[in-house]
């Protein structure tokens, strides 16, 4: 089973009603009023974050060292 919490959009109507299936998974919508937070919730495994959100917790993170890239 995999758990989203998402606010409630028009377009996510079909995969919340069970019209759209995800072959092989069972999906399980937790309609929110206010976007929920992904990063801290343990009972959610995906959804929908803000931004904004997301930065902060990155930015809240201890570092692990410098990150080099290569292309």
């Amino acid at each position: 089973m995999i758990s989203l919490g998402l606010r409630d959009w028009d377009h996510l109507v079909p995969l919340a009603s069970g019209l759209v299936e995800i072959p092989g998974f069972t999906v399980r919508i937790d309609a929110r009023d206010v976007t929920p937070d992904v990063l801290t919730e343990p009972g959610l495994d995906g959804g929908e974050t803000s931004f904004s959100r997301y930065v902060q917790a990155r930015a809240a993170r201890p570092r692990r060292g410098r990150r080099r890239w290569s292309c």
